[in-house]
């Protein structure tokens, strides 16, 4: 897929929203079904290699990304879902405030909103 690990977010959008019908509720949701709760595509393996280039140079943190790679997958799967489900719904997951937002959904409700 062009060199790519995953196809691009747009093409994925377009391909539910053309099994959907345009249904853009309806892409989601088929969306979610696959990307969600699909078995593993990548081996543990690439996982953990993906992890190491996301977080690896980092101090500290990088001789511990071993551990973490389960946490990783599910992470990225739901911001994949996530850039999916906006590039569905219209918007551009290359946009800078896209991908903000993006970023705000996988935070806690304590996170986004702050202190007090």
């Amino acid at each position: 897929a062009g060199g790519y690990l995953e196809p691009p977010v747009e093409s994925v959008a377009r391909r539910y929203l053309e099994d959907a019908d345009g249904d853009e509720d309806e892409a989601a949701e088929l969306a979610a079904r696959e990307v969600l709760a699909r078995r593993r595509v990548w081996t543990e393996h690439v996982w953990r290699g993906a992890l190491m280039i996301v977080v690896g140079q980092v101090p500290l943190v990088g001789s511990a990304t071993g551990v973490f790679y389960n946490q990783f997958e599910s992470i990225w799967r739901q911001l994949r879902f996530l850039a999916i489900a906006a590039a569905i719904y219209g918007h551009d997951p290359r946009d800078d405030a896209t991908q903000c937002q993006l970023i705000l959904c996988l935070l806690d409700d304590k996170v986004r909103k702050g202190p007090d």
